[in-house]
């Protein structure tokens, strides 16, 4: 193994070198932070979607809660998940709802897009330092939404 690229680390890469081909599989953990956001996307149809391996941490179940509450009906297989949204029940969810988790904020635009309003509390989630939500209200009011 060889090491080769500039002193600033730009460039930088590893050469291996070995004695015959790699063979194999190599599984790849599913992303929270990119699950999440599909999560919320799928209320943007009235068709099934299917998710698969979703991974078993809180932000996935109160996400899934989410969902439920806006009238999604979720199928769980195993760690795949089949989510159908034909009607939403309501664009107002609770603020104990809401207060569970930051990611809570990312059902505004499928919400709006769909139903054209939405009434959500501020999110809650970790505190891991500030996270302002006025850059998502910035970008639906430059969209054309008003509060």
């Amino acid at each position: 193994m060889t090491e080769s690229g500039s002193a600033s680390g730009k460039g930088k890469r590893l050469i291996v070198t070995g004695s015959g081909p790699l063979y194999g599989t190599c599984r790849v953990g599913t992303s929270k932070n990119a699950v999440l956001p599909i999560l919320a996307a799928s209320l943007l149809t009235r068709e099934p979607v299917i998710i698969r391996s979703l991974p078993a941490i809180s932000d996935v179940t109160h996400m899934l809660s989410l969902l439920r509450t806006f009238g999604a009906s979720i199928t769980m297989k195993g760690s795949d998940a089949v989510i159908v949204t034909k009607s939403i029940k309501t664009t107002a969810p609770a603020s104990h709802m809401v207060s569970r988790l930051r990611a809570s904020f990312l059902f505004m635009g499928p919400l709006l897009a769909r139903e054209g309003c939405v009434t959500m509390p501020l999110p809650g989630g970790c505190r891991i330092g500030q996270r302002p939500t006025n850059l998502h209200l910035a970008g639906f009011k430059a969209l054309g939404a008003r509060s």
